[in-house]
């Protein structure tokens, strides 16, 4: 038997990752139209299955408040599992709207000509096959299906075990739309709800790339068992810096649209940075506090351990002596995702931009513009300041580049690059 396990488990491994590199094939070479006619009917599918999504969303939430205590971290977790006409109504029209988006699978980047004569062309292509673990909103299941194939990715998804319901059966779903729609049904899948297992499933799934949003614990378990490379969101700390020159009305609009608005929203406000000379500053916490905010005057080097794991009305405010100051904390506290700075004149706007380590630095503007579609980038599936890929994660995101080079039987001579470097690699715009 052992014997015969040695022989026959490799030979399993290597035809599901021929039967991978197939589906990846297949994917990239597909038609926008017919990527366009998955979208259309898989809309249909959801539109048709909300009663029963419904129903689904209901079970897990009586399970969510048996299972944990309602205090205010859960309340808020609670809200996110829950799926409200609105949200539902939203998604089905971000998947129409994603239908008209225009196609950027291979898409001209930039296009040259070397000296030597060759003609390169750098496209847009899909990664490959995608990792995609996210919270309890399982409608991002159907929001990472959408721009998956309308990339021309392939997709395995996680939620949380809480909203396991709504998700296995909006995968189900997904599969149907792609066997009415002729594509392969392993197109989407789902990671093992166990968690043990889904650890096992990291190492041996043939992946490109993980997207994950969540805690630093779950960036640390991604990192443990993954081997491939992982857009992850791991702090979403957002400050706001008010300059000493701010202009006190917008201030006061800015910030209470910032933190009031959504307080529980990935881009609401955590900690509001004020200069010591500001002289709106009395005025603007007491307007906070009168619109229900917990307002905690804070140092610095305390600040970061105040902002709780999971966002509520809690502010935290900080003054500081120099925009300097200012920028140092934001650095060492911020999530390196989301800045905001309040001033009058642009040259202390354009000093944040390139000082601060923010994917998005926001001049005179409410941070709850720093996702997707506030950037008018349409759906998206979080933001991230990584190595490779910094701010929204939109349809961009979703794609790299490939280069395609090609001349007239050019070969390369070892000694003329020796010789003469410049002409080696420089190159003129077609």
């Amino acid at each position: 038997k052992l014997q015969f396990l040695y022989f026959i488990v490799p030979y399993f491994d290597i035809k599901m990752s021929r039967v991978l590199s197939s589906l990846r094939r297949e994917l990239r070479c597909s038609s926008h139209a017919d990527r366009v006619n998955f979208l259309t009917v898989f809309k249909r599918r959801l539109t048709e299955a909300r009663e029963e999504l419904r129903a689904l969303n209901t079970q897990e939430c009586e399970e969510f408040e048996k299972k944990y205590e309602m205090n205010a971290k859960n309340i808020v977790q609670a809200k996110d599992l829950f799926i409200t006409d609105a949200k539902y109504d939203k998604m089905l029209q971000d998947i129409g709207e994603l239908r008209i988006v225009q196609d950027q699978v291979g898409s001209l980047v930039i296009e040259y000509e070397t000296e030597n004569r060759l003609s390169v062309k750098k496209i847009k292509q899909p990664h490959g096959r995608i990792g995609y673990v996210y919270g309890r909103n399982s409608l991002q299941t159907a929001t990472g299906v959408s721009m998956f194939m309308k990339t021309g990715n392939a997709g395995i998804f996680r939620s949380s075990s809480d909203a396991f319901l709504t998700t296995s059966r909006i995968i189900d779903l997904a599969k149907e739309s792609l066997t009415e729609t002729d594509f392969p049904e392993q197109s989407v899948d789902l990671f093992p709800r166990d968690r043990a297992d889904f650890a096992a499933s990291l190492k041996t799934e043939d992946l490109d790339l993980v997207i994950a949003t969540g805690s630093p614990p779950l960036h640390s378990f991604l990192s443990s068992n993954c081997s491939v490379p992982i857009i992850h969101n791991t702090n979403t700390t957002t400050c706001l810096y008010v300059n000493r020159d701010a202009e006190p009305v917008q201030v006061s609009r800015v910030v209470e649209n910032a933190k009031c608005q959504d307080p529980s929203a990935p881009t609401s406000l955590d900690i509001l940075v004020i200069h010591d000379e500001y002289i709106g500053k009395e005025q603007l916490l007491v307007e906070l506090q009168q619109k229900g905010l917990n307002i905690k005057v804070s140092s610095a080097h305390k600040a970061a351990s105040e902002v709780g794991e999971v966002k509520d009305n809690t502010l935290i405010v900080i003054y500081v002596d120099s925009p300097e100051e200012a920028i140092d904390f934001m650095n060492d506290t911020g999530s390196g995702h989301i800045s905001s700075v309040m001033c009058k004149h642009d040259e202390t706007a354009l000093h944040f931009r390139d000082a601060l380590n923010g994917a998005v630095v926001l001049h005179n503007t409410s941070p709850r513009y720093a996702d997707t579609e506030g950037l008018g980038i349409g759906l998206g599936l979080g933001i991230t300041s990584g190595s490779f890929c910094t701010g929204p994660i939109g349809i961009s995101e979703l794609l790299h580049t490939k280069n395609f080079v090609s001349s007239i039987g050019r070969t390369r001579q070892a000694e003329s690059y020796v010789t003469n470097p410049q002409a080696t690699y420089g190159m003129r715009p077609v």
